[in-house]
């Protein structure tokens, strides 16, 4: 996990999405499928990796049970990677 990622979890009784690095929650949803589409959007937005967390009763802390890469690939097919 990187500075920036979105990061959906719940909290208090509602689900959040927070941004790796920043102690501020970016938003906040009752339902877990409404903040896990936002987390999606921000994260593509950002070309950050978005985490969802299981509930912490269910989930014991709270593990990741779900995790995207939205980050640009870097590389070229053949360029220089060594093919004949």
């Amino acid at each position: 996990m990187a500075e920036g990622d979105i990061h959906t979890c719940r909290e208090g009784g509602l689900w959040k999405n927070r941004i790796e690095g920043i102690r501020r929650v970016a938003n906040t949803a009752a339902r877990r499928a409404d903040a896990v589409s936002v987390g999606r959007e921000m994260a593509q937005a950002r070309g950050v990796g978005h985490y969802v967390h299981g509930e912490p009763r269910v989930n014991g802390d709270g593990e990741i049970v779900e995790q995207r890469s939205y980050r640009p690939i870097s590389g070229r097919c053949g360029g220089n990677l060594g093919l004949a």
